[in-house]
């Protein structure tokens, strides 16, 4: 099997047609498709029978749907697709997103071609109709110099060697459903993985302004779960001796970590007190942009 496409679902029973018609092109390409239902309460499980038995029929020798017990949440979710997965690769994919599946079975030639760890590619933000903007990503993935933003950490725009996954026993941290996606890019990047960078991108990141996204939370939920985050992986690296080494990268992840509290209803005093010690290395993160060292220098 070359490549295993995971695909948590929950609340995305009108769009998860879409997410699959898209990755019809993939069939019979050695591509299986891994979806799993967590206890979604708006019958996606059904939605996805009705896809795969109409516009998406050519997926069906190729998918495997799972069923959560319970509710688990996406990083617990993610973490039992894997644990299911036999591809060579891994992709991750939301169910209210979609792909072009022809620049991704290109990526995966790629991939396979110099064995790389990890491809990542540029990703695109649509309204899923006719607005569609291509977001660049980073060309060197130096941990202490990446800027602390979706474009550097995604999971979505990459293809994953399983085995350098498995070997290095990384994990979604469960229960965490926020920043998930850096608790484990950040982890590879500090690796130093094979990264190959191609320039076609395969992922369509849809925001729809009517509709929240599946990372969009209340503010305190979110600054919680980016806090436990930042302190799971400076646990991670500590264990592994390379706490001094990604010091920089950790400062700026603490400043990022709190910073829903400067958006309105602003809280200082809980900005203050959360990770009051990242101010000592206030100035130095070249991830954190200027402008925001000196608000933060302002705010004491």
């Amino acid at each position: 099997m070359r490549l295993s496409v995971l695909i948590p679902c929950y609340g995305t029973a009108s769009l998860v047609g879409r997410l699959l018609k898209s990755l019809v092109p993939l069939a019979g390409h050695g591509v299986e498709i891994l979806m799993a239902d967590d206890c979604s309460p708006d019958g996606v499980d059904k939605a996805i029978a009705r896809a795969l038995a109409t516009d998406a029929e050519a997926l069906a020798p190729y998918t495997r749907v799972l069923k959560n017990e319970r509710n688990l949440g996406l990083a617990s979710t993610r973490n039992r697709l894997f644990d299911e997965a036999r591809g060579r690769y891994i992709a991750v994919v939301d169910s209210d997103d979609y792909v072009d599946a022809m620049p991704m079975l290109a990526a995966l030639s790629e991939a396979e071609s110099c064995d790389a760890d990890i491809v990542a590619a540029p990703f695109f933000t649509t309204d899923g109709a006719e607005k569609v903007s291509r977001v660049a990503i980073p060309e060197d993935y130096d941990l202490n110099r990446l800027p602390v933003h979706v474009k550097s950490f995604s999971l979505c725009n990459k293809l994953i060697k399983r085995k350098f996954v498995a070997d290095n026993g990384l994990r979604w941290f469960d229960g965490l459903n926020r920043w998930e996606d850096l608790g484990m890019t950040s982890r590879m990047y500090a690796l130093a993985p094979d990264i190959k960078v191609v320039t076609d991108g395969w992922y369509r990141y849809v925001i729809d302004p009517a509709r929240p996204t599946l990372s969009t939370f209340a503010r305190e939920a979110t600054v919680a779960d980016r806090s436990a985050i930042t302190l799971r992986v400076q646990e991670w690296m500590a264990e592994r001796g390379l706490s001094e080494k990604y010091s920089e990268f950790l400062t700026a992840l603490k400043f990022y970590a709190k910073g829903g509290y400067l958006r309105m209803p602003v809280d200082i005093k809980a900005w203050r007190s959360t990770f009051p010690e990242a101010k000592a290395s206030l100035t130095s993160p070249a991830a954190v942009p200027l402008l925001y060292r000196l608000a933060f220098m302002m705010l004491g």
